[in-house]
């Protein structure tokens, strides 16, 4: 009973002390409540003789113990505390020592004490110790030494090997699977699948499978609570959970060269900890611990040559990326773009943890809805879509499924960034992996039949049917007749629809924004393709982007750069944020033009734009025709527009000089463009049309299509005309079509007053095309002098 009470005493005092230890009240006062525990030393001294120093590990001791011996009595003379002779029982000494948990437990208090207490006291009590005392003393932290020391991974794994030989066949086949598990060793795919028929076929079987999931959720958890005192506001309990965390990871690494499931749980446990906001968690604490990880990796030695600082720097940049943009995220809830960028570069960094990349998939699809931009809503679902294929297919290779994301880049070639080629990616036959209810054909169709209706709504038709046609082999497979029908019904919807508008249609508009200043923050001298609404006016973008950022920052810092030309920062004023804007067109090769006919082929996977810039020899912009140059500039995104976001950085640009001729071609085909554009509105409207018209067809404007027309192909005789003047005659002819194609419209909007109107503007287009004729004839021209004979 005795015995038992004192180890109970022992459990109190280290609870007493680990309650003074974690409260952050206490903690720049713990050395002077350290100084009320000083007695502890000395108690500990005079009860050395007391402290287990069994044969686990403690060897090497003086005074030591064997239970299995037989026990002398013997009488010891020691000197007591205050310096006197006590007589000591060594066999009442044997019956009173402490066992090896409370002996621990003392030894952390005594150590507790040792580290807190102030310097100078602890200077003072040890000049007030006698010789005999002082060797006790070291005695006691010999004792500690022996009783912490770490003996090594050898050791440990003898101690492992030599408790597998003892325990029963069954325990082994147990312990089997469990370092399977940990390893990653679990069987493959169809194993998995067989198992979960088995468990559906067979209730009582489910057992069997259980020990799998409850080992990855109780890692899951090793992991989160880990990471958690990462956070932590107290120095100490960070130092010691960086370095637990980072011997997990180098643990897992000498396993296997690759740590891919801590990677995981890692990732994991910091969405469960950032979603919680508990108040436990500081952000600026958890970065630097991130650091800290990044810093043992480049310090440990043993692993030099070896991938893993690599990895782990890697890891820790990929966290902290994460955390930073989450945390961001509440700053940008006004600024639509910018809060999608966040959640995209949130979404990458959980690339190798499919549940949580389908979660924020899917956020952005919901944000996106509620703007009511369906392109990009249906693309967030669509690469949810494809996320999903490519887990099923790792899964399950039917045949009745898509053969992973590739499957999607009929739709766009942005799906291959779904694939799961990372070499940490964890296969999906192993639990806690892509477990979502939509990883599996239910939720596939769901995703695919949601996508669909917002291609739709957005005039998309063509990507909706590709959609549908995903869709149509996994109702087949399933004998979903009605919803086979319902299928093949919406499909042809979509064909209806095409054969109704076709190139009626105008899918967008898109502008060139570059951001100059460092109240921009990451912004600052980077450029993006915004894509923004049907016939979206440069003016119009403009003020939106004015107003947006003048709310952010101030109105008086905020300044719009009007013109296109090469931004030289040295000129700008550094107290204010500048922003060019630019309209931009889609920009395709000849040969591109070729193979992309249609409207939607046009405005669907494209990821060049261009803009020009008018300039002359002589250094003005302007100039007459004959002397009219061009600069064009060709942007190049980073990724296919439409994609899960409405804005895309620049990472190329290119540039060339155009001759007269071609930008005369040039603007020819903006007039053309203008023309559609005007024609494809809903409902039309009569006076933009008449001010095409009217500027189109009038041949005496001096810098008109016909001023054109006479400028580069009058003169030129026919043997003279290179490819240049063959493709501005095939704009001509596209141009005249277009403006008899809007005279006829005008001609059903007018009412009786402006008949006379219309009289005169068919007039002034017979005028013009009788004198165009002769110079967008294919036939050769007569010379003079066979004229005159």
């Amino acid at each position: 009973r005795n015995s038992k009470l004192r180890e109970q005493s022992v459990e109190v005092l280290r609870d007493l002390l680990a309650s003074h230890d974690s409260d952050i009240r206490y903690t720049n006062f713990r050395s002077r409540i350290s100084s009320i525990y000083l007695p502890l030393l000395s108690i500990v001294m005079d009860n050395y003789h007391r402290l287990y120093k069994g044969a686990d590990g403690w060897e090497n001791l003086t005074n030591t113990f064997d239970r299995n011996t037989e026990v002398r009595r013997s009488v010891v003379i020691k000197e007591g505390s205050d310096g006197s002779l006590e007589i000591d029982d060594e066999e009442s000494r044997y019956d009173q020592i402490l066992g090896p948990a409370s002996t621990r437990n003392l030894l952390i208090c005594f150590l507790w004490v040792l580290k807190n207490i102030d310097p100078m006291l602890i200077k003072h009590w040890w000049s007030t110790l006698s010789i005999s005392r002082l060797n006790l003393f070291l005695n006691v932290l010999d004792l500690c030494v022996a009783c912490f020391e770490y003996k090594g991974k050898r050791n440990l794994m003898n101690q492992l090997s030599g408790a597998s030989v003892a325990t029963s066949k069954n325990s082994n086949n147990m312990k089997d699977q469990l370092a399977n598990a940990i390893l990653s060793g679990v069987g493959t795919a169809k194993e998995r699948l067989q198992r979960r028929r088995q468990q559906s076929q067979d209730p009582a079987a489910g057992g069997s499978l259980r020990w799998g999931k409850t080992v990855w959720q109780a890692a899951a958890e090793y992991t989160e609570k880990l990471l958690k005192h990462c956070s932590s506001s107290m120095a100490d309990v960070r130092a010691w959970a960086c370095a637990s965390l980072y011997l997990l990871m180098r643990q897992n690494y000498e396993i296997g060269q690759n740590f891919a499931r801590v990677k995981v749980q890692v990732t994991v446990a910091l969405s469960s900890i950032v979603a919680g906001s508990t108040k436990s968690f500081n952000e600026h604490h958890l970065r630097r611990s991130l650091k800290t990880l990044i810093l043992y990796a480049e310090g440990d030695d043993d692993m030099y040559q070896t991938s893993f600082p690599e990895q782990v720097k890697e890891l820790a940049i990929n966290l902290h990326r994460i955390l930073l943009d989450t945390v961001k995220m509440k700053s940008f809830q006004n600024d639509h773009e910018m809060l999608m960028d966040l959640m995209y570069r949130i979404s990458k960094g959980y690339q190798t943890s499919p549940d949580l990349r389908l979660t924020w998939l899917q956020n952005m699809a919901k944000q996106h809805n509620e703007k009511d931009h369906y392109t990009e809503s249906a693309m967030c679902l669509t690469h949810a879509a494809a996320l999903v294929a490519e887990y099923l297919y790792m899964l399950d290779g039917s045949q009745h499924l898509p053969v992973g994301c590739v499957t999607f880049q009929k739709i766009s070639p942005n799906m291959l960034e779904e694939s799961a080629i990372s070499d940490d990616v964890i296969n999906p036959d192993e639990e806690g992996i892509a477990t979502s209810r939509l990883f599996t054909e239910s939720g596939l169709i769901g995703l695919l039949e949601q996508a669909a209706p917002m291609f739709r709504e957005s005039q998309l038709y063509e990507a909706a049917a590709e959609i549908y046609k995903l869709v149509i082999p996994l109702y087949e497979h399933r004998r979903k007749n009605h919803s086979l029908e319902s299928v093949y019904n919406k499909l042809s919807d979509c064909y209806k629809s095409l054969a109704k508008k076709g190139d009626r249609r105008f899918l967008g508009s898109y502008f060139r924004v570059g951001f100059y200043g460092f109240w921009f923050g990451d912004l600052h001298m980077k450029e993006f393709i915004y894509k923004e609404e049907a016939l979206m006016k440069l003016s119009e973008f403009s003020l939106k982007l004015e107003n947006l950022y003048s709310e952010q920052l101030g109105s008086e810092k905020v300044e719009i750069i009007k013109d296109s030309n090469e931004v030289d920062t040295s000129k700008l004023d550094g107290g204010k944020a500048y922003i060019q804007v630019t309209y931009v067109e889609p920009y395709f090769e000849d040969w591109e033009l070729k193979k992309r006919l249609t409207v939607f082929d046009k405005s669907f996977n494209i990821r060049r734009f261009s803009f020009s810039t008018p300039f002359t020899p002589g250094g003005k912009a302007h100039g007459e025709l004959h002397n009219q140059w061009m600069k064009r500039t060709v942007l190049t995104t980073e990724k296919s527009f439409p994609y899960v976001k409405r804005r895309l950085e620049v990472i190329r640009t290119d540039t060339v000089k155009l001759k007269p001729l071609e930008v005369a071609i040039l603007n020819m085909e903006s007039k053309i463009h203008e023309l559609k554009a005007v024609l494809n509105r809903t409902p039309c409207d009569s006076k933009l049309l008449q001010m095409q018209l009217q500027g189109g067809i009038a041949t005496a404007v001096n810098q008109g299509p016909f001023a054109i027309a006479k400028c580069f192909l009058e003169d030129v005789p026919l043997p003279e005309q290179g490819y240049l003047h063959h493709k501005l005659k095939v704009c001509f002819k596209e141009f005249t079509k277009r403006c008899q194609e809007a005279l006829e419209r005008n001609e059903e909007l007018i009412g009786e007053e402006q008949y006379d109107y219309q009289r005169e503007l068919v007039k002034n287009f017979k005028n013009f095309q009788s004198q165009l004729q002769p110079m967008v004839s294919t036939q050769k021209k007569m010379s003079h002098s066979k004229k005159a004979r």
